[in-house]
């Protein structure tokens, strides 16, 4: 079981925070881009708890660090075809913006919250050492 843990939490957390910093700044770009950003949110708010995180958070991590513009050509990158749509139809931009995510974004857009969840579980079970008194 020690060997689970020094090679499987490590892992587990190098993941969580890669993955989690690609979407921050990935949809930290669809949150600052104009026209778009505030009709996300706002949708986002209502129908989907991750992206309304990713989008807040990125928002405040790109912003601070001047990486804005950086953030918004990503975005673009991935989004650009679907963003005439999404500036039109307030209804299903962010269904449209989520649909557009190709297989790769879309499994890490839902592993970085996985692996950080079970990272933190794996942390707070892991084995503690055995203290003794003359130590």
């Amino acid at each position: 079981m020690g060997k689970l843990y020094t090679r499987f939490l490590p892992a587990c957390w190098v993941l969580a925070v890669l993955l989690l910093a690609q979407n921050l700044f990935l949809w930290g770009g669809v949150a600052v881009t104009p026209q778009v950003g505030d009709r996300i949110m706002d949708q986002a708010s209502l129908q989907s708890p991750v992206a309304w995180t990713y989008l807040v958070f990125g928002k405040l991590s790109v912003n601070p660090i001047g990486l804005s513009d950086s953030a918004r050509s990503y975005a673009a990158g991935r989004f650009s075809a679907v963003y005439p749509d999404v500036a039109l139809d307030e209804h299903t931009a962010l269904d449209r913006l989520l649909a557009a995510q190709g297989a790769l974004f879309r499994t890490a857009y839902w592993l970085g919250p996985i692996f950080l969840v079970l990272a933190i579980v794996l942390q707070t079970i892991k084995p503690k050492p055995i203290r003794s008194f003359g130590t």
